[in-house]
């Protein structure tokens, strides 16, 4: 099977926990949006690729409302397998923000509507930032003795691209009210 990036995300996210393919739709939403998107779509073929190799099982559980659940666990040659690409260097990060496309094509819009934008996109970030603060704070509660260095250092990462992305949006907003006081 050759493996891409979502099946290693999927090895992680099981590796920090034995999770049901629910349980990583969560945890990619809370945890690892900052780092990762996924539509929930591909997370349950990419589970059974992973399980077809061998590289995680799963037992069946009742969940709260009576269902069966499929919780996963890594299996030893998924383990190594995550362990190997743990290991080894990582291509560049590929970044596709949408907004900034947009917030290149900003001069099509009055400075009015870019002043609304970049107030709705400054509240978006604070929010998240906010959420990322949170969970840091959560994090160091419920694990004083037994922080995991890895999702401390995926969070960290998280709040300083929300923090930057807030400050690039407060210095926008400046840069579009000195651009409007000069008309």
């Amino acid at each position: 099977m050759k493996m891409n990036p979502l099946h290693y995300v999927l090895l992680a996210g099981i590796d920090a926990a034995p999770s049901s393919g629910y349980d990583l739709t969560l945890w990619l939403a809370n945890l690892g949006r900052h780092f990762w998107a996924a539509e929930h779509s591909s997370i349950y073929p990419r589970l059974q690729q992973l399980e077809s190799a061998g590289l995680i099982t799963h037992r069946e559980q009742l969940g709260k409302k009576g269902q069966i659940r499929k919780i996963y666990r890594l299996t030893k040659s998924g383990r190594e397998k995550l362990k190997k690409w743990v290991d080894e260097p990582s291509s560049d990060a590929q970044v596709r923000d949408e907004q900034m496309v947009k917030v290149l094509c900003f001069d099509l819009l009055s400075r009015d509507r870019i002043t609304e934008h970049l107030l709705r996109i400054r509240e978006h970030h604070a929010a998240k930032l906010f959420h990322y603060e949170d969970s840091l704070k959560q994090h160091r509660q419920n694990r004083p003795k037994q922080v995991k260095l890895g999702p401390l250092l995926t969070l960290h990462r998280g709040i300083l691209a929300a923090r930057a992305y807030v400050q690039w949006c407060d210095e926008a907003l400046l840069l579009v009210a000195k651009t409007e006081s000069r008309r």
